[in-house]
This record gives C-alpha cells, sequence and structure tokens, in this order.
C-alpha cells in the first residue's frame, strides 16, 4: 500500500493589490450618472383660452371686491374715514360687486357666494353684509350726520315715499325699478334729525331692502309681495308724519 502524497509547505500565492491595478480597476467601472441640475420653475399658466384668462381675472375682481370692502367697514367703524368718503367709496364698490357677480353667473363659473366663500376661505362678514344682505352703505341704514337741513330731509323723505307708492300702485314688479326707489326713500329717512333708531318704518324698509337685495335684478315681486310692501310703506309714512307733529313722543 502506498502512503499519501506529502503536502508541501509552501504557502499559496499572495494576491498583492498595486496601484497600478487598483487604478485599473477604478478606471474599468461605469461612474454613476450625476443628478440633474434643478430646473427654475417658470411662470404657472392658469388658462388656455382668452375665455378661461377672462374668467379667472373676473374671479379675482370679485375677491378683491370682497376684501376691500372689508377693510373699508372696519376703517368706517373706527372712525378712520368720513361718512361722506364711505358713502361713495361703498356705493362704488356695491357697484362693481353687482356686476361681477352677475358676469360670473351668466358665464356659469359662480354658482353662489356662499361657494365662492368657502372656495377661497374668505372670511368677510362685514363685506357679505353689506354687500350680499343689504346693497346699500351703513349710511343709509342708519342715522347719521347730514349737512343739509333737517327740512331738506324731511321733504325728501315725503317725496321718496310718495314715488315709491305711486311706483307699486302701477303694478311696477322689477327688482331693479324698485330697489333704487327704496334705496332713496332709506336715505332720506335716516338723516332725518331725532328719528329713533327703532322706528318701525326704517326696519320695515331695511328688512324689504333685504329681500330686494337677494333677488336678481330681473326678477319680479308677485302680487302678496307688492300688496305687503305697500301696506309696510303706508304704515312707515304714517307713522313719519306722527313723528313729526310730535317728535318729542
Amino acid at each position: 500500500m502506498n502512503p499519501p502524497p506529502a503536502y508541501s509547505n509552501v504557502p499559496p500565492p499572495a494576491y498583492v493589490y498595486t496601484s497600478a491595478s487598483i487604478h485599473i480597476q477604478a478606471s474599468t467601472t461605469a461612474p454613476s450618472p450625476a443628478p440633474p441640475a434643478p430646473t427654475k420653475a417658470g411662470e404657472v399658466k392658469l388658462w388656455d383660452t382668452a375665455k378661461e384668462r377672462r374668467m379667472y381675472e373676473d374671479l379675482s375682481d370679485l375677491y378683491a371686491i370682497i376684501k376691500t370692502t372689508e377693510h373699508l367697514e372696519t376703517a368706517y367703524v373706527r372712525d378712520a374715514i368720513s361718512p361722506d368718503e364711505y358713502t361713495e367709496a361703498c356705493t362704488k364698490l356695491i357697484s362693481q360687486y353687482k356686476t361681477t357677480e352677475t358676469a360670473l353667473r351668466n358665464a356659469g363659473h359662480l354658482v353662489s357666494i356662499d361657494s365662492f366663500l368657502t372656495h377661497y376661505r374668505l372670511d368677510c362678514p362685514r363685506a357679505i353684509e353689506r354687500l350680499v344682505r343689504l346693497g346699500v352703505p351703513a349710511t343709509v341704514v342708519h342715522n347719521t350726520t347730514s349737512s343739509s337741513s333737517d327740512t331738506v330731509n324731511v321733504a325728501q323723505t315725503v317725496q321718496h315715499c310718495i314715488t315709491l307708492s305711486d311706483y307699486l300702485k302701477l303694478n311696477v314688479r322689477a327688482v331693479d325699478e324698485i330697489q333704487p326707489l327704496l334705496s332713496e326713500c332709506m336715505a332720506s329717512l335716516t338723516k332725518v334729525h331725532g328719528l329713533p333708531p327703532t322706528f318701525e318704518g326704517r326696519l320695515k324698509l331695511e328688512q324689504w331692502l333685504r329681500v330686494l337685495n337677494a333677488m336678481r335684478a330681473s326678477d319680479e315681486l308677485d302680487d302678496d309681495q307688492i300688496r305687503q310692501m305697500s301696506f309696510d310703506l303706508e304704515r312707515a309714512y304714517t307713522g313719519f308724519m306722527a313723528f313729526l307733529n310730535n317728535p318729542n313722543q
């Protein structure tokens, strides 16, 4: 039996990594791609057509009108603006609001003002009261100092009440014809010196202002509304004449 072969005591060859081999290995490895350089964000275009551009411009106008009215109401409450300046600016904003809101509704871009406020997170209670609910400046609804004499204010109030009453008797029903007359009657009534703020006739006219302002300009009052408005106007006129005969009552 032959003995097993003797194992050599010579160690296995050593693998020596030289600088040359490392350089070759590094050069044969594919470099990782560099991350792309950040690009500058361009302007975001909201519209593709002229119609869409007009829609966004009208929406931005409506937003600006509401915010401006809120600041104007705050300035008036804090006595930072005179009643005359406030009335002029507020009347202009109300007109701009009605024009813009009507255009958006007719184009189908505005479902309701409440949805607009919710979507754009607008919290403007003073502006909504002025633009949406009343539609007239605060100086029309509440007593303010008038530069004209009390005799002129009384005469204008009587004239506006009679004119509005005649319109109702002539069966004028359109909101855009009745609302201006009612607003003028309310404006002259609140300028009369000594008229108590709880005067029932003024409160009734204010309620009708809210009703008319919630309607469209092309809407018409029905028979019941015409009859009720005529009744309330007659009572307001009678109460006003009673106040003139006995202002200290």
